[in-house]
């Protein structure tokens, strides 16, 4: 995503936010079994998560989070409310 964002940057302007995607944070896979993965969290470690979505508030894309919010771990919930980092 890194890359992806280095590439967008010179086209962001007010009013055109880039769109990276959701984050897949947490519980992203509770009724998976439609692809037949079944329930599953994120395959990113808890600094990839981090990374992933100081990245997309630095780079203003919108915080679509890709996971079940009625079942937010601690760690993902103090994330998704970080004061700090959604102050950016």
């Amino acid at each position: 995503m890194f890359d992806r964002c280095r590439e967008w940057a010179p086209v962001v302007s007010p009013g055109c936010w880039p769109d990276c995607d959701m984050l897949p944070l947490g519980y992203i896979s509770v009724r998976g079994n439609e692809h037949g993965v079944g329930d599953r969290r994120t395959r990113l470690t808890k600094d990839e998560q981090r990374t992933m979505l100081t990245l997309w508030c630095i780079f203003r894309s919108p915080l679509m989070m890709g996971g079940e919010l009625t079942d937010n771990d601690t760690f993902t919930l103090e994330l998704l409310t970080n004061p700090e980092v959604l102050a950016v």
